[in-house]
This record gives C-alpha cells, structure tokens and sequence, in this order.
C-alpha cells in the first residue's frame, strides 16, 4: 500500500500492475501524476490533474475533477465538481455538485445534496436525494432514467433525458446498487460523529479497547463466539416460553447495536496501523472507516470481516464485564 502526506502530490509509479488501495491525505491535495489502483483523498481541497486507473473515495471541503477516473467515484463534501470523464459510477453526499459541459458519467449518478447543476453527460440512471428548497437544474444529457425525491427540478429545454422521469418517495430506492452506497455512506458519516464523539469525551475507554483487541485477539475472538452462541440459546428458550419474548428483544437489541458499531474499533485500529502511530486522530479515524468500507464494501469476505469484528467486540465487552463482576 502507498502512503504519502507531501504538500502536492503524491503518486505510485506508473506500472501495468494495479495494486493495492492508495491513501493520500494533505490539507492542500493535487494529484498530478498517473495513479494505479483504488485511491482514497482525504483533504480540504482535492484536486485530481491526472488520470486515477482505479476507483477514488474523496473526503474534503472540495472537490475538482480535472482527469479521468478509469473507476466509480464516491465523494463525501461541501463541494465538488466535474470536469472530466467518470468511466464508472458517481456517488456523493455533497451540498453542491457540479457537472460541468465537459464532465462525463459512464455510468449511474446518485446520491444527496442541496444545489444540482448537470450540464454535461450521464451514461445511465441519475437518482437524486434532496430537501424541499434545494437548487436542482437539469441542462444536460440524461441516457437513462431520472429518479427524484422532492418537486420536479428545473428541466431546461436544451437537456436530453432518454428514458422515464419520475418523483420517488425518499425511502423507496430507485435502484438496490444505488440505495445501498447511500444508505453505506450514511453509515460510515454516522460511525465518525460517534468515534469523534467518544474521542472528545472518553478517548481513554477507546484506546484501552482498541489496545485489548489487539493484544489480545484469540482470547476476544473466542469469548466473542461464546458469547454469540450463549445468547442465541438464550433468546431462543426465551422466545419459546413466550414469556421470555421481552428478553429475546432486549438480547437482539444488544447484539444489533454491538455489531452497528464494532466497525469503530476495527476501523480505529486500520488507521492507527496505516500510520503507525499509537496516538488516535481525527486522519486516523477518518482513513480508517474509508478503508474498512473499502474492504467490505468490494470484498465477497465483508459478511466474515463484519462477523469477525462483532465477536471481537462482544467478546471484548464480555471479558469487561467479567473482570468487574
């Protein structure tokens, strides 16, 4: 993996090889040499001057699109433009997106913001997610279906939408692929509120957590998978006494928030490594999260990684639980 945190830019010998996910974090970010490989931008001000052959996660305040993305483009930001050709998909949680004449999607468009403008082009579906006072102007291309979620957007006479446009309500999905990277990118915004929530407040208990898990990863592993089974045999005789129903709720109640939130440690422990420090911060936190999505996200092993990571911090909270009982 490559790492790089210099004032410009920032690059992996070009080479034929893809190889594995970049991560490239500076406050001032410019991408001006050819990148191999799945990238992640983590900065204040993004700018891509190159050709990324791989697919790009960017975090920052904005970002610009100068050069193609050979890959799916997922943006979390304030602001972000496109200048350039998307080979894959584009999704964003973003208050302002900008397509511009000469920017180019291949392939679906969706995700969240406030302020819209589509001048240029879109290979298939454009499924948009706004509030009722957002500024959405269609004066593009449209190859494919247009989804929304609020009042018809303003539809100029120069666009050019192929196929069906139609108002959704904002929790039926338009499209299972495209529900799924929002409703995923939700999760990794809600997960760092509440890292950096209990960063500020009781950054000693996450330390110690992370630390124990990592020192001691069989023994948390094991008493994790205990735990699981000694659960599901109890809300299981619960449920089947009838009166024991209450419990069975509380017990899947406990079992859905530990594995809601046991990405958190994983994803703290990732960045930590990725930086080879023993301090958590805000860069770690946030590199962290994008990696773990990363990883669940295009791996066919994200259902044994998630399992993996709740039964650690099951087992981590059982073995806590003992020592002070």
């Amino acid at each position: 993996m490559f790492f790089a945190k210099s004032p410009n830019v920032l690059a992996q010998e070009e080479s034929n090889i893809p190889s594995p996910p970049n991560l490239i974090t500076d406050e001032q970010l410019t991408v001006n040499k050819t990148l191999f490989g799945d990238t992640i931008l983590i900065g204040k001000d993004i700018l891509i001057q190159e050709t990324i052959n791989g697919d790009v996660f960017a975090v920052g305040e904005s970002v610009t699109v100068e050069s193609p993305i050979n890959g799916d483009l997922r943006i979390i930001s304030i602001r972000a433009e496109v200048k350039s050709v998307v080979d894959g998909t584009f999704a964003f949680i973003s208050q302002n997106i900008y397509i511009t004449s000469i920017g180019e999607i291949n392939k679906d468009v969706y995700g969240m913001t406030k302020d819209f403008n589509l001048e240029g082009r879109i290979g298939k579906d454009l499924n948009l997610g706004y509030s009722y006072d957002a500024n959405i102007i269609i004066d593009g291309k449209i190859m494919g279906n247009f989804f929304y979620t609020e009042s018809r957007p303003d539809i100029s006479e120069q666009a050019d939408i192929s196929g069906e446009i139609r108002k959704i309500a904002p929790y039926e999905p338009a499209s299972s692929k495209a529900d799924f990277i929002v409703v995923r990118i939700f999760y990794t915004l809600v997960l760092l509120v509440i890292t950096i929530f209990i960063i500020r407040t009781r950054r000693d208990i996450l330390e110690k957590a992370v630390s124990e898990v990592e020192s001691k990863f069989s023994k948390h592993l094991l008493s994790g998978l205990i735990s699981a089974g000694v659960i599901v045999l109890t809300g299981f005789l619960s449920f089947a006494s009838g009166a024991g129903i209450p419990i069975t709720l509380i017990l899947a109640g406990y079992v859905a928030i530990v594995a809601y939130l046991s990405p958190i440690i994983t994803s703290v422990w990732i960045g930590k490594r990725v930086f080879k420090t023993k301090n958590i911060g805000l860069i770690q936190i946030i590199s962290g999260l994008l990696i773990f999505n990363l990883i669940t996200l295009s791996s066919a092993l994200s259902v044994l990684i998630y399992f993996v990571s709740t039964a650690l911090v099951l087992g981590y909270i059982t073995r806590v639980y003992l020592k002070k009982n």
